[in-house]
């Protein structure tokens, strides 16, 4: 959030981070920097496939604290915490951000916090955000015409939003660049098939309401004048 341009005139042109978009102070931070501000700012939010995300998120941390206690758990003994944390905190039924909690005071839903986009959007809604500053897309899309700069249908709807001149990749690309790929290996082996029916256990009792939910919200926002990448549907179909 706090990353600035030099060039005149000054201000933040892109915030990569994935760890801002469903920051309980994110909100905030956006109006202090902003203030009066704050609701000509556009958003780009690419959302990952929730499951696949949470598994990634976990290996991925895991990898890089080999040497914390946790990281000896299997991401299904993980899965079944996370269930576990779901359902006793409080029941599946609280749609705030905020009830959640952090990792500091609950481990288990930690993990699922990033892959709740609903919950994230709604945040972000009910802070006075307008749904014609969001650009949102599936994440694969965008990889799939990553090398593709021209006709890569999110950079088109980002250049629609803030200017062909204003956000021209094209520019910037560099040979012998370094780039994620998409794909990750595990800091561990496991059992495949207990990773199958763990990510099904998730997918069944928490993201498929979830989804269900960040699915209407999408689609009445399109109405708010919320682009919504690779969507050809009208407003709350």
């Amino acid at each position: 959030l706090w990353g600035r341009c030099t060039d005149d005139p000054p201000g933040v042109i892109m915030d990569f981070s994935t760890g801002t978009f469903y920051a309980f102070s994110a909100p905030a931070r956006v109006k202090m920097v902003y203030k009066q501000k704050y609701q000509e700012v556009i958003f780009a939010w690419g959302f990952r496939e929730p499951v696949n995300r949470t598994i990634s998120q976990y290996y991925y941390i895991a990898r890089d604290r080999p040497k914390e206690t946790w990281v000896n758990v299997s991401f299904p003994d993980q899965a079944q915490k996370i269930l576990r944390s779901w359902w006793e905190r409080f029941g599946g039924s609280c749609e705030k951000q905020t009830c959640l909690g952090t990792r500091g005071n609950n481990e288990g839903l930690f993990w699922i916090q990033s892959s709740l986009y609903y919950r994230h959007l709604r945040m972000w809604l009910d802070e006075g955000f307008r749904a014609s500053q969001m650009v949102i897309y599936p994440g694969n899309l965008y990889m799939k015409h990553r090398d593709k700069l021209e006709t890569n249908p999110v950079l088109q709807a980002l250049r629609a939003r803030v200017g062909q001149s204003t956000f021209n990749l094209s520019r910037a690309w560099r040979n012998g660049r370094a780039a994620n790929k998409g794909s990750r290996a595990h800091v561990f082996p496991e059992n495949a098939t207990l990773v199958n029916e763990a990510k099904a256990r998730l997918e069944e009792e928490i993201f498929a309401a979830e989804n269900k939910k960040l699915f209407q919200l999408l689609a009445e926002e399109v109405g708010n004048g919320m682009t919504l990448v690779g969507y050809t549907g009208k407003a709350n179909d």
